[in-house]
C-alpha cells in the first residue's frame, strides 16, 4: 500500500500544472447505478494520519450527483456513499470532471473517471493487481 501512496504521489509532483497559490474548483458529476438515494460525500484524503475532510455533501436522487471542492492543488479524493461500503477514489486533475459507477460491480476496473490522471491510476492500480495475484 505504501508502493501504491508513494506512485501517486509521484504522479501528481510530475502532472501538477497549477500555480500553488491559484485556488481552484472542481465540479465532479456522476451516476451510480444500482444505487438507493442516499447521501454521497466528497471527501480529501491525506498521505499522514489526519482523517479524511469532507469538503461538500449532496443527496444521489436515481444515482445522480453534482458535488464540488475547492483546492489549491491535485491530490487524492474519494467519493463515499452513506449506506454500504461504497468509495471510489479519484484526482482532480481538471476542472469537471465526470464518473460513472455500477454499485453492483465492485472490479477494479469498473469506475470510471474522464480524466488523463485517473486514467493512469486506474491502469496502475490494475496493473499492481495483476502482478500480485501472479
Amino acid at each position: 500500500m505504501k508502493k501504491i501512496l508513494s506512485i501517486v504521489l509521484i504522479i501528481f509532483v510530475f502532472s501538477a500544472c497549477k500555480d500553488k497559490n491559484e485556488k481552484g474548483e472542481f465540479i465532479i458529476k456522476g451516476k451510480i447505478q444500482n444505487v438507493p438515494d442516499q447521501e454521497i460525500y466528497l471527501e480529501q484524503v491525506f498521505f499522514s494520519k489526519r482523517p479524511p475532510e469532507i469538503l461538500d455533501t449532496v443527496r444521489l436522487v436515481k444515482g445522480a450527483f453534482t458535488v464540488k471542492g475547492l483546492s489549491s492543488e491535485m491530490g487524492l479524493y474519494r467519493l463515499r456513499l452513506s449506506a454500504g461500503d461504497n468509495a471510489y477514489f479519484f484526482i482532480n486533475d481538471q476542472k469537471d470532471i465526470t464518473f460513472n459507477a455500477d454499485a453492483n460491480n465492485n472490479a477494479l476496473n469498473a469506475d470510471n473517471f474522464n480524466t488523463p490522471a485517473n486514467r493512469l491510476l486506474k491502469n496502475f492500480i490494475v496493473d499492481i493487481d495483476t502482478m500480485q495475484k501472479q
